[in-house]
């Protein structure tokens, strides 16, 4: 019992002071209202993401797009980690409205990476069927822009939409879109019409 006491004689005091110091907080809050304002651990995230949103807007000026790729380090900083982490909360709706706009308008940021690639290539292969007639596309032909930046292995790329076919892993919105297109799913239909173009030339000669 005179442990107890002793314990408590020397601990209700601290409590009893930092009680007191609480209330006259709270007092001094409602006394003076907005014009009071505490420590937040918000600040220094936010400082945080206006520094990773500077180097990317800093990447985007200088490379001409804000595709980081995966482990690209800006400054010492991961960049490429940072906006992964920004698609993730924008996908789990846990991201800032305020920032989401920011991203969009002012950097122009492709939220959903693989579904924007896979419209590119479609897009190429849309337009390789306008110039050749037929989408049964070489599976090496490599399509290259007029400055030569962007590369895209349409050949191997839609060899895959169709390996991704018969595993039944491609979703029936590609399929479909791909079908309407004129894309022939065995692949040989490409190599047999080109053979037969062949022989008729060289009969004819």
């Amino acid at each position: 019992i005179f442990l107890l006491t002793m314990i408590s004689l020397t601990i209700l005091p601290e409590s009893y002071q930092l009680s007191q110091q609480l209330q006259q907080q709270k007092q001094e809050y409602y006394r003076r209202g907005s014009t009071l304002t505490f420590p937040s651990t918000t600040t220094k995230s936010n400082s945080i993401w206006e520094n990773r949103y500077t180097l990317l807007l800093q990447y985007q000026r200088r490379e001409g797009h804000s595709n980081v790729p995966k482990n690209h380090i800006e400054d010492g900083i991961n960049l490429g980690h940072w906006l992964c982490s920004q698609r993730f909360q924008k996908r789990t709706d846990t991201l800032d409205r305020k920032k989401i706009f920011r991203l969009e308008k002012e950097i122009g940021i492709i939220w959903d990476v693989q579904t924007h690639q896979w419209e590119k290539y479609y897009n190429t292969l849309k337009e390789y069927k306008e110039r050749e007639g037929h989408t049964n596309v070489p599976q090496k032909y490599v399509y290259a822009d007029k400055d030569n930046k962007d590369l895209l292995n349409l050949g191997t790329w839609l060899m895959t939409q169709r390996r991704r076919r018969r595993k039944g892993i491609l979703t029936t919105y590609r399929e479909t879109k791909l079908k309407e297109l004129g894309v022939k799913w065995d692949g040989t239909f490409g190599k047999v019409m080109i053979r037969k173009k062949k022989t008729t030339t060289t009969n004819k000669d």
